[in-house]
């Protein structure tokens, strides 16, 4: 008996530190995107994948839809690959990044969006950190054979790596930019938006 109780008060006391020590992280997570006492969410605890294989479209959108829909707060996307299509932003939600977001090499997985992460008419949103990898030389040649063959149109949008139209209060913060499709990295149509410390790493990181 007396060993079974033991037994519970040690997992109870891991559960403690564990908890302490996360409300650490988050709290860093938090002061480093520049958000006194926000939420933070793992992108894990969504089904997101860091292996960069399996699209986490659906797993992102979720995330921001149950983040914005909760009272806001900051996702938080860990060391790794991320593969993903279009991904709609939504009130009071920042990505905090410290892997690498990649964009789908299929054109069909942004269904006619300017962007990897877009929004339209929110407010306060923002991307911070990390890197962000457009995969724009395969979306390119994808789509020219798809011209070739009449199977997409001429207008057909290549997305850029970040689109704020019509928002209030949108950021991007130290994001370092790769490989976009479009020519522009971002896109801000219309919107109270700050690109600060953003970076084209484009043509450095393919002469590493």
């Amino acid at each position: 008996m007396m060993k079974r109780i033991a037994i519970i008060m040690t997992l109870a006391l891991g559960c403690f530190l564990a908890n302490g020590q996360n409300n650490k992280e988050h709290a860093l997570i938090a002061k480093m995107a520049g958000i006194d006492s926000a939420k933070v969410y793992n992108a894990s605890i969504f089904g997101v994948k860091s292996n960069g294989l399996i699209d986490n479209t659906t797993s992102f959108q979720k995330a921001v839809d149950f983040i914005s829909a909760n009272g806001g707060g900051i996702l938080y996307i860990s060391v790794g690959r991320y593969l993903t299509g279009a991904v709609q932003l939504k009130d009071n939600v920042t990505v905090y990044i410290r892997g690498t977001v990649v964009g789908s090499p299929n054109i069909f997985d942004y269904q006619g969006r300017k962007a990897i992460f877009w929004a339209e008419g929110a407010k306060n949103v923002a991307i911070v950190n990390g890197v962000m990898e457009g995969n724009g030389p395969a979306i390119r040649e994808q789509v020219r054979t798809l011209r070739e063959k009449s199977l997409i149109s001429d207008d057909c949008v290549l997305p850029a790596l970040i689109s704020f139209k019509d928002c209030t209060n949108a950021k991007a913060k130290k994001v370092v930019c790769r490989y976009a499709a479009a020519s522009e990295l971002y896109i801000s149509d219309n919107s109270d938006a700050d690109f600060e410390d953003c970076v084209d790493d484009t043509v450095s990181s393919e002469t590493k």
